[in-house]
């Protein structure tokens, strides 16, 4: 199925540091003071709506509108992500009527904009919808629908407050997720989150290759990111969460089956450059302290993020060949840098993984240093990192 939306996919601001992605860059900053954090997503380019209306199926919507001037011009929109699109312009007949065709290609929402005045419609493709509108004072006072099930009960919710709006979603099943997708963005994102998640949990069941559902499903997990990083913490004299996760020849490693050891939680990247120049330091530490008790449990953020996913179009055989890619260029760092130790592991998901997020790391290169007990004691980066990583690692193999 063609593609054809434009995303202006926003920039949360969950990230703060200096630089992201894999590109790289030059700097006069040494390796202790430079960390990289992901880069803003792109803007897709969309094509003309005339071809999808030249072989969708056709769908007649008529109707009158009570309280608008004759000639009064009604412009016709399909909602996109964050946007609506301008497909057709009518005016209003001498006797309040209307009438106008769309061919639609895929199930999608529609908005009819008279002034001031939005009619949302669910459109599946091949209906016959008829709508008797009544407008007064530029405002909406009520709009029958015949001929769209979906559309009606849009507009039955339309109207609900934001309490009403959650539990319907909450209610609901995968068939009703255009209705859902249309009014839960009348509600604010942070507030009700879970109604967000449900609504990308059913766009992914029910349309995984439409753009809209990985835009929408990128904004949902920045925010739920975000969110999760502000109600938790991570601090020193925490137990350190659990990691399981596979290596590169997919054997899993669990971080609590390193109890009794001194362990460094090291997050990093092949694309990372200040993570490179610093894995020397470790690797010298490493191997002076590994007969005593040390070792490091490295966290890698290759892999494809959502944004990168979206790009590739959710294509099982590019993101599998993209995901491959990736793992490669991993273990080739891990054989470059001599990373000697066994404990390598990933989600090959980069910046969309939940280790990350638990961990709160916005950016790279990130450590937390942990006792035999499993408690971190050290996380702040000028503590572990450089001359002053040994010093950490010293104090705690000797019991300090």
């Amino acid at each position: 199925m063609r593609k054809i939306v434009m995303l202006q996919l926003v920039a949360m601001g969950l990230l703060v540091a200096n630089c992201g992605g894999e590109k790289k860059r030059n700097s006069k900053k040494s390796a202790q003071h430079q960390t990289q954090t992901p880069e803003s997503p792109p803007v897709q380019n969309k094509i003309s709506f005339a071809e999808e209306e030249q072989n969708g199926s056709l769908t007649t919507v008529k109707g009158r509108v009570t309280g608008l001037d004759a000639g009064k011009k009604i412009y016709i929109e399909r909602k996109e992500f964050e946007s609506n699109e301008t497909i057709k312009v009518i005016e209003l007949a001498a006797d309040a009527s209307f009438e106008y065709t769309l061919g639609i290609e895929q199930a999608g929402i529609y908005r009819m904009r008279m002034g001031l005045v939005p009619i949302y419609m669910v459109l599946e493709g091949g209906e016959s919808v008829e709508l008797a509108v009544t407008i007064e004072e530029q405002q909406l006072k009520s709009c029958v629908v015949k001929g769209s099930e979906q559309t009606a009960r849009l507009q039955q919710l339309m109207n609900q407050d934001g309490k009403a709006l959650a539990t319907a979603i909450r209610k609901s099943s995968n068939e009703d997720v255009l209705v859902n997708l249309t009014v839960v963005e009348r509600l604010a994102i942070k507030e009700h989150i879970e109604a967000y998640k449900k609504v990308r949990n059913q766009l992914v069941a029910t349309y995984p290759n439409w753009s809209y559902t990985q835009a929408f499903g990128v904004k949902v997990d920045q925010v739920e990111a975000l969110l999760t990083a502000a109600g938790s913490s991570i601090k020193v004299g925490d137990k350190a969460p659990d990691i399981v996760l596979e290596n590169p020849d997919g054997k899993k490693y669990r971080l609590s089956e390193l109890k009794g050891k001194v362990v460094l939680i090291d997050f990093w990247a092949s694309w990372c450059r200040p993570c490179r120049m610093e894995n020397p330091n470790l690797v010298r530490v490493y191997n002076k302290y590994k007969n005593k008790g040390f070792t490091v449990f490295s966290v890698s953020l290759d892999g494809l993020d959502s944004r990168k996913r979206m790009l590739l179009g959710n294509d099982p055989q590019r993101l599998e060949q993209a995901r491959q890619q990736q793992k490669n260029r991993w273990v080739q760092a891990i054989k470059e840098d001599g990373l000697a130790w066994p404990y390598h592991v990933s989600e090959l998901r980069s910046w969309s993984s939940h280790v990350a997020r638990t961990y709160q790391v916005s950016s790279i290169p990130k450590a937390f240093l942990v006792d035999r007990e499993g408690k971190i004691r050290f996380s702040n980066p000028s503590q572990l990192r450089g001359p002053a990583l040994e010093q950490a690692v010293k104090s705690l193999v000797q019991g300090r």
